[in-house]
């Protein structure tokens, strides 16, 4: 594997931690800083486990030659149930679309004196 591939690996995988908010912060506040030293050995065993995590999945679709997330989740846990979940998956990302753009609708009436509308 060339370094451009590993490099675009490696920004994704931030990414997708970054953007499922594990790392925004307050996380870290309320689940680790908290417990002082103990804490410190929550947040080596999360970056172990998102480690394995993240290799173990790589290793499988390069075992399997997927391409894309649907061909995993076929050859990991069969056709039936990868529906099943895709469709789960579809419908929490769509309620969390939702409550995103209440949200940003919510922030700018408070911040700028608009309708929601607008900000949504």
């Amino acid at each position: 594997m060339d370094n451009s591939k590993i490099i675009k690996i490696a920004f994704l995988f931030i990414a997708i931690i970054l953007g499922a908010g594990f790392a925004s912060g307050q996380e870290l506040m309320k689940f680790f800083v908290r417990y002082g030293n103990n804490g410190f050995i929550g947040i080596i065993l999360s970056g172990i486990i998102f480690f394995l995590v993240g290799w173990a999945v790589m290793e499988l679709s390069i075992e399997y030659k997927t391409k894309n997330y649907s061909q995993f989740l076929e050859k990991l846990i069969g056709r039936g149930f990868a529906l099943f979940m895709e469709s789960v998956v579809s419908c929490f990302l769509f309620v969390l679309f939702s409550a995103m753009l209440a949200a940003s609708g919510a922030t700018s009436a408070e911040s700028f004196y608009v309708p929601n509308i607008y900000g949504i």
